[in-house]
């Protein structure tokens, strides 16, 4: 079970639509062998809201949040600190104009559970843009492509930022410090 929500996971991170579809399947699978593993669920429900219309897949946002919210209730009854449903209900709520308090509050909690979860970070990040603290947004994603500076939302996230901002030296620099040699 461990091992399917490990591979689920990775994909999840290459944001592809045929990845996350395919971490949908192996997470299913462990749930299907362990259905007390919260991080399981937890997955589940993002991987769910990832296939939104909106981001990678084709599910309806009211589908794609249904779902995910189901998956993301679950989790967080098994287990209420863990921080990728936590995560989760962040963007979840993300995604609903009126509730970005909301997700502000549950992005804080997996990032103060976690401070290594990345997806938490970068979708706190959105929300602080959302909310017009675009200085805040920007030290959020700075601390993002320093954990990992590979990881593609926050590259993209912050070569965005620092261009809005007019910093294209350091937009020029992040870019020249993952180029291959």
């Amino acid at each position: 079970v461990y091992d399917q929500y490990l591979l689920a996971k990775q994909r999840l991170y290459e944001r592809k639509r045929l990845s996350i579809e395919s971490a949908v399947e192996l997470l299913d699978k462990a749930i299907a062998k362990d259905p007390n593993y919260a991080p399981a669920y937890a997955l589940r429900g993002i991987a769910a809201l990832l296939l939104s219309e909106q981001t990678y897949g084709d599910l309806t946002l009211a589908e794609s949040g249904e779902q995910g919210k189901r998956y993301l209730d679950k989790a967080l009854q098994l287990d209420p600190g863990l921080a990728e449903a936590n995560a989760g209900m962040g963007l979840y709520h993300l995604n609903r104009p009126t509730e970005n308090k909301q997700a502000i509050a549950a992005l804080e909690k997996a990032v103060s559970i976690n401070p290594n979860l990345i997806d938490a970070s970068n979708w706190l990040h959105i929300a602080y843009t959302f909310q017009g603290d675009s200085a805040k947004a920007l030290t959020i994603v700075e601390g993002m492509v320093e954990r990992d500076p590979l990881y593609p939302p926050g590259f993209a996230n912050a070569v965005t930022l620092y261009n809005v901002f007019g910093m294209t030296d350091k937009s020029f620099a992040l870019i020249e410090r993952i180029r291959p040699f």
